[in-house]
Order: structure tokens, then sequence, then C-alpha cells
């Protein structure tokens, strides 16, 4: 059974499993994962050299728009990935799921990402919510870590249509 860790670099980013895959991002600090996303052309964040460096020092595969000559270990992101979830990605992570998807794994675990209602990440949050529903209509299994916001509703209203006493704003009962 293959299970993939999608590490993010919020809170709960520590309690991703040892013994899976782990996927995240380079410039996070942890250099022990097995796969690196690095999805940003080198037109939207130009690569310092101390920057390439340290890309080539993982030892592991990068993922990247495209290979790259002066990194040996980057692998170019497949299209097939973004066919399938309609070329709809806003963030390094949605790179994560959709190549998780495309690659079929059967567990996928998301770890420090938690797209907070209150937070810049929150413009990404539709995406990967998109996303997450697309991977389990695969099939596959997706589990949020505990910290996360993700697949959560904003309304602390109970199940929608059964919590009379908690209303969601604009849904009063009529007479």
């Amino acid at each position: 059974m293959r299970k993939v860790a999608i590490i993010g670099l919020g809170n709960g980013m520590e309690n991703a499993p040892d013994d899976w895959e782990r996927w995240g991002l380079p410039w996070g600090g942890d250099s022990g994962l097995d796969r690196y996303f690095e999805m940003h052309s080198v037109m939207v964040r130009p690569y310092t050299e101390k920057y390439l460096q340290k890309l080539r020092e993982l030892e592991v595969p990068v993922m990247m728009q495209q290979e790259m000559e002066a990194l040996p270990n980057s692998e170019r992101f497949p299209e097939a990935a973004l066919a399938l979830v309609n070329d709809y990605i806003e963030s390094s992570i949605g790179y994560m799921l959709a190549y998780a998807i495309e690659q079929e794994v059967d567990k996928i675990g998301i770890y420090g990402v938690g797209a907070p209602f209150d937070d810049h990440y929150v413009y990404q949050r539709a995406n990967l919510e998109y996303l997450i529903g697309i991977a389990v209509g695969s099939g596959l299994s997706v589990t949020i870590e505990g910290e996360s916001d993700l697949c959560t509703s904003y309304w602390n209203a109970g199940l929608y249509g059964f919590d009379k006493e908690n209303l969601r704003p604009g849904t009063e009962y009529v007479n």
C-alpha cells in the first residue's frame, strides 16, 4: 500500500508519519523528505545560485515545471496530472495533490496545511478542497491532519438543515 504525506509549513506538519513517503516544499528547511515540489518558474521566482545549490543538495527528486540542466535531480511535472484536475491548481500543495491522484497512491495524508478563513491561504482553499474531492472520488483515501481547517465549515452550525437552535444567517424558518 502506497501512502503519501503531503507536508505544508503550518501547524501540524510535525505530525506527518515517518514511515510514509513524504512530499514537501524545498524552502521549508526540512531536508528529510522523499520528494520536493518547486513549481514556480524562474520567470516568476528567479532562483539564486544559493537556492539552486540547496536544490541540488537535496539528493531526491524535485518536481518542477520542466527539468533543469543545472539540477540533475529535477523532474518534469507530468501533464497527465494537470489534465486529471482540469488544469485547476492554485498552490504547490495543489500540485502535490494532483500528482498523488495521477500516481494513484492508496492513501494521502495532509499535514501542516491549514488554509484558515482568516489567512491569505484562504484563496487557495477552494482549490485544495476541490482536489481532495477528486482524490476521494477517484477512490483514494484522504486524511487531513486535525489542526487543518480544510474540509470544515466556516459556520459552526452543525449539519445543514438539522440544527434548528444554531441556524446559519439567512436560513431562518418562515411561517
